[in-house]
């Protein structure tokens, strides 16, 4: 089993995505794989709870694979990117069938974790990842750091995105810009490399010395992270289910 397992919801080959990806895999300086998820079927969840008491999960499909990859390791790095605002289908899916090795056991506690969202808003991809980062927290993982590179929108190499009056070119390179495939951000030109440089180095030190990683740190962040968040997911959880039921009481004591 590999140590390090890098999972990317990118379907593009070669991507932004994936050369980050290998920046930090290599830098750990551990053997590591990557899976691209384009390549494999990962269907969503079908919330069907057949995993409950044995964290397998009953699809047919290469979760099977792909779970005994995660479970064998002991650090997994998320890549995703924001087609139409929010994070694409292969990496939902993915972080869907993460729910059947939560149950009971959380089978990926204690596992570290980096996240990598590539987008064209700086928001988005902040959102995205925030969104990931709960889910990192849920399932149990040790979540290092998260990651945002500047991605490109595909209208500058579809051939058509000069004359296409649905383009998003201009939005990114503006009135002067090249409408071309020159104009795409390589994410090796970008500050965000050398910090994935950076983080893959620790993650290897953390993996080769697991003394090296303050935990009860971390605990603290996670807890602090946690306290800011609770108040939010409250009154967005239960304090929504409360309003309603007020409302549909109300609506027939009035009837």
């Amino acid at each position: 089993m590999k140590k390090i397992v890098c999972i990317s919801g990118s379907p593009i080959k070669d991507s932004n995505t994936d050369r980050m990806l290998k920046n930090i895999g290599e830098n750990t300086g551990l053997e590591y794989e990557l899976i691209k998820l384009s390549n494999r079927v990962v269907r969503p969840c079908l919330a069907c709870k057949a995993c409950v008491t044995t964290n397998k999960c009953v699809q047919n499909d290469d979760f099977q694979e792909i779970s005994e990859l995660i479970l064998g390791a002991e650090a997994v790095i998320f890549g995703a990117y924001t087609p139409y605002g929010m994070i694409d289908a292969f990496s939902k899916a993915l972080f869907e069938r993460l729910w059947s090795m939560r149950h009971i056991n959380g089978l990926n506690s204690g596992k570290y974790a980096i996240t990598v969202v590539t987008s064209l808003n700086r928001d988005v991809a902040e959102q995205v990842n925030r969104e990931i980062a709960m889910e990192m927290v849920m399932e149990g993982f040790i979540l290092l750091d998260q990651l945002v590179i500047n991605g490109s929108v595909p209208c500058l190499s579809c051939g058509y995105g000069e004359d296409c009056k649905n383009s998003f070119a201009r939005m990114q390179v503006g009135e002067k810009g090249s409408v071309s495939e020159a104009s795409c951000f390589d994410v090796e030109n970008q500050s965000v490399f050398k910090r994935g440089a950076k983080l893959g180095k620790l993650l290897g030190d953390y993996l080769k010395d697991d003394q090296l990683f303050d935990r009860e740190g971390h605990q603290k962040n996670i807890a602090g992270m946690m306290e800011k968040m609770m108040p939010v997911m409250d009154k967005g959880i239960r304090q929504w289910r409360e309003e309603e039921l007020a409302s549909v009481n109300r609506d027939t004591k009035n009837s």
